[in-house]
């Protein structure tokens, strides 16, 4: 299970069952009531989430290693957004090719998608298995959902910051963070923000 529909009547997951190779995996989508499951509007696809409006669909088309930190690699999980009405697709963040992971994409109460990543400060400049990229902590970032600059939000520094989920609304997002759980208001977009909750 990957996630919900905006209105919550279909539940979004992912499988590999009609991929391009075996195992790649793409998403599809069921009703809770059950029924026939639907391919989504997808080559490809891992870990996705609507706008809290339903109109955008930020996913995750190649598969990824998201267990791999400091990856830099063909691997390497991008971002990509969907309008579903118009079934048109841009890719967020398109100079970086075989860059860090984009990873579990959410969007914000403001239509700016957060993400988990372990970009540093000068990603562009860094040597593929020197020592900067060893430096590399998972943190959330975020981007406008039309495309920009990337913005660190939180700032742990274990780099063990994993699978998040976002409200309906997009106004929290919970998160484990070496072997915590986290709450983070996405309008105040800090890290002072942030309180653990065990």
């Amino acid at each position: 299970v990957v996630g919900w529909s905006a209105d919550s009547k279909k539940i979004v997951f992912r499988t590999v069952r009609n991929g391009v190779f075996p195992s790649v995996a793409t998403l599809f989508e069921v009703s809770v009531d059950g029924g026939l499951e639907q391919p989504m509007n997808l080559d490809w696809g891992y870990f996705g989430a609507y706008s809290p409006d339903g109109k955008l669909f930020a996913f995750n088309r190649h598969p990824s290693v998201w267990w791999r930190q400091h990856y830099r690699g063909s691997y390497s999980a991008d971002l990509w957004v969907e309008d579903v009405a118009a079934k048109t697709f841009h890719k967020l963040l398109p100079e970086e090719q075989q860059g860090p992971n984009s990873l579990w994409p959410m969007f914000g109460a403001n239509h700016e998608i957060f993400f988990v990543t372990d970009r540093t400060a000068n990603e562009k400049g860094i040597k593929f298995g020197g020592a900067e990229v060893m430096k590399s902590v998972n943190n959330i970032w975020k981007i406008p959902a039309g495309g920009g600059k990337a913005v660190q939000v939180t700032h742990h520094t274990s780099g063990r910051l994993a699978w998040p989920s976002a409200s309906a609304d997009g106004k929290i997002i919970v998160y484990e963070e070496d072997f915590g759980l986290w709450q983070l208001d996405t309008a105040t977009r800090s890290e002072e923000h942030t309180s653990e909750l065990q």
